[in-house]
């Protein structure tokens, strides 16, 4: 038996749409991201791109990015040491060098063409200090541009408003996990189906897992199970929402037969893993469970010596899934049929 049959069948064809959220959350999203405005107003990169089937050429995405980079330059500070890396040449070359063998890796299972595209594409990210040396957490034009798109390829495949990028699969879970626990003061997960991972999860932020629904903070179950619209309607009897995972295998399925796969409006939340792309996804219908973990990181922030160190990270990852995206659906669909490459993690514990 094939088990990840119930989401061919909860899949429509035809190109996904990114849903308009409601007045009122597009009325609050609009105000919180007023002021910065000015350096995230992707409109002054003037370079359109579409998503297609056959995906960009070399030199459409090429074009791009230097429009994205000269839009940037209008509003980045002059002087300004967090947003784009020193990085010492030699370790630049060796870290190219291991992220273009990555991508040839990967682009072995396109056809020839396509398969010389995508190496193209990894080489104007990896070869250029300006796009590969990046850190997403200071605002830009740029990456405003790159992560915004890359983020409404899922959020188009499964019909969800709001989405955000993680670290994997596990990380974009854990935040979730932590708007419920803020947003309902329950400390419990009710899990539907194997709770191992959901549990350690939990684990690592002060919740514990159980099947018992009433009075939990959420519900999480995985996008195959067959019975996933029962456990959404039976969560909102009891006034629950629902959450739900999309493995690496669930997610290749998705890409792979193209379409667009229908979500119960009861989950309110889900988290793709990391596999196909080298990052994971947060994807939400609330702008409330969205932002309720956005404070996550001024409470960790304690944890470093710095007052005024936040945190940091790379935008090379998300360049490259960005790319990915770039190369069209059926090339897209080639690559989410091959076999995973994504290693065995070794047994984790909760720290």
């Amino acid at each position: 038996m094939d088990p990840l049959a119930a989401i061919d069948a909860r899949r429509s064809p035809g190109v996904g749409v990114v849903p308009r959220p409601p007045p009122a959350d597009a009325a609050r999203k609009w105000l919180r991201e007023l002021p910065a405005r000015g350096i995230l107003d992707t409109r002054s990169v003037g370079a359109r791109i579409s998503f297609t089937r056959v995906g960009l050429r070399v030199d459409e995405l090429r074009a791009f990015f230097d429009a994205a980079k000269r839009a940037a330059k209008k509003s980045e500070k002059i002087c300004e040491s967090g947003n784009t890396y020193g990085v010492n040449r030699a370790f630049a070359a060796v870290n190219a060098a291991v992220m273009r063998a990555e991508a040839a890796a990967d682009a072995a299972v396109l056809a020839p063409d396509d398969a010389a595209r995508f190496r193209a594409f990894v080489d104007v990210v990896v070869l250029d200090a300006e796009l590969r040396n990046r850190n997403p957490l200071h605002p830009s034009v740029l990456d405003a541009a790159v992560i915004g798109n890359l983020l409404d390829f899922p959020k188009a495949a499964f019909g969800f408003p709001f989405a955000c990028y993680a670290t994997d699969g596990r990380e974009a879970l854990s935040l979730c996990l932590y708007s419920y626990r803020q947003r309902t003061g329950s400390t419990r997960v009710a899990v539907r189906g194997d709770a191992a991972e959901v549990a350690a999860v939990a684990a690592r932020i002060g919740m514990t897992a159980t099947d018992d629904v009433i009075g939990a903070a959420c519900v999480v179950c995985a996008l195959e199970r067959a019975d996933l619209e029962e456990i959404a309607a039976a969560a909102a009897r009891a006034g629950v929402a629902v959450h739900v995972t999309a493995s690496d295998a669930a997610w290749r399925r998705v890409v792979a037969r193209g379409g667009r796969v229908a979500v119960p409006q009861g989950a309110r939340s889900m988290s793709v893993a990391e596999g196909l792309f080298k990052t994971g996804f947060g994807l939400y219908r609330d702008l409330a469970v969205r932002d309720a973990h956005c404070d996550a990181a001024l409470r960790w922030q304690t944890a470093y010596l710095s007052p005024n160190e936040g945190g940091s990270g790379a935008a090379a990852p998300l360049f490259l899934d960005f790319c990915r995206v770039c190369l069209g659906g059926d090339a897209l669909a080639v690559l989410a049929a091959a076999p995973s490459t994504k290693p065995e993690e070794p047994t984790w514990e909760p720290v």
